[in-house]
């Protein structure tokens, strides 16, 4: 009978070691899967054009398509070219990067069969980083423009124009790696015609944040 206890009492210990086991690989932080996009033109479009692929590797028309798909998988994602892919020009201001919490997102030139990418603004506003981190590695970008929005009717004055080539939001980290900028501005939106102001906004930072 005594052994029959302590048999009884050692497959509890077992039982109860085994579900501690079990909590803690629940309650335990998930590792988000590392998903790839490689971009395969340098040209621009006004709507989300489906990535391909599968699993955690996936081929994006446009720099637009790989980021709005990198928004919407959230976790850690990077985002390269393809090597015929040696200047990207936008058409409009690009989607912002990282527009959901806890996000990591990488764009990398160096896969471009010229070592690097050039950005070309097109008097658009190129990198907005909302949260999150973001990594940029050889890169460049030129001939951006962030403008802000113009006055109110009654006469208020223009919005912020912020960040041309990169603006980083309040709360967001980033990082660069042989990146350069060229011929970028941020521009103040026209204030309206009235009493209250006629005057235009500044181009820069906007709650702590910081442009380039």
């Amino acid at each position: 009978m005594r052994s029959g206890g302590t048999g009884a009492r050692a497959a509890g210990r077992v039982a109860q070691a085994g579900f501690c086991l079990l909590a803690a690989l629940l309650l335990a932080p998930q590792a988000w899967a590392q998903n790839t996009y490689t971009v395969t033109t340098g040209g621009d479009d006004s709507g989300l054009v489906p990535c391909t692929g599968g699993g955690t590797s996936f081929s994006c028309n446009t720099l637009r398509d790989a980021i709005t798909t990198a928004n919407g998988a959230g976790g850690t994602n990077t985002i390269n070219f393809a090597s015929s892919v040696t200047s990207v020009t936008l058409g409009s201001n690009l989607n912002p990067i990282n527009t959901a919490a806890n996000t990591a997102t990488t764009i990398d030139g160096s896969t471009s069969s010229a070592g690097s990418v050039t950005i070309n603004g097109g008097g658009h506003a190129v990198f907005f980083v909302v949260t999150g981190t973001a990594n940029f590695d050889d890169l460049t970008v030129s001939g951006a423009t962030a403008t802000g929005g113009a006055g109110a009717s009654s006469g208020g004055g223009g919005g912020l124009g912020a960040g041309g080539g990169l603006f980083v939001a309040n709360g967001a980290t980033v990082t660069t790696s042989n990146v350069s900028f060229s011929n970028d501005s941020a521009v103040g939106g026209a204030g309206a015609n009235g009493a209250a102001s006629t005057a235009g906004g500044n181009g820069g930072g906007l709650n702590g944040g910081s442009g380039a």
